[in-house]
């Protein structure tokens, strides 16, 4: 972390301890910034043929020197993720399907 961020947060920047500029930050311990996802759009004859939706996990909960890492979402929390994801996307109009951890964009009419 730059010495700029700890004094912008009233931390001591000779310091630099990332552990104290994280409990100053709002998003540390909120699980929304800590997921992610990934598509794969596979193409044939220049048109999109399938969307898959990859979630991925920054690590949310586990030790400071392990966040951040990207990972593929296993289990409950990749649920979570592509759950989330298509409650957000269905006012857009889009359809996400789930299954096996994967998420998928239901193309067409």
């Amino acid at each position: 972390m730059p010495a700029e961020d700890f004094a912008a947060y009233g931390l001591d920047a000779a310091a630099l301890d990332p552990s104290e500029f994280s409990k100053k930050i709002f998003y540390s311990e909120q699980k929304r910034f800590w997921r992610a996802f990934v598509p794969r759009i596979t193409y044939e004859d220049g048109k999109v043929v399938e969307i898959e939706i990859h979630p991925i996990s920054l690590g949310f909960g586990r030790p400071l020197y392990e966040r951040g890492t990207p990972a593929l979402a296993r289990g409950d929390e990749a649920k979570e993720i592509l759950e989330a994801l298509a409650t957000l996307s269905k006012p857009l109009g889009t359809r996400i399907t789930i299954e096996a951890g994967v998420g998928r964009v239901v193309l067409g009419p």
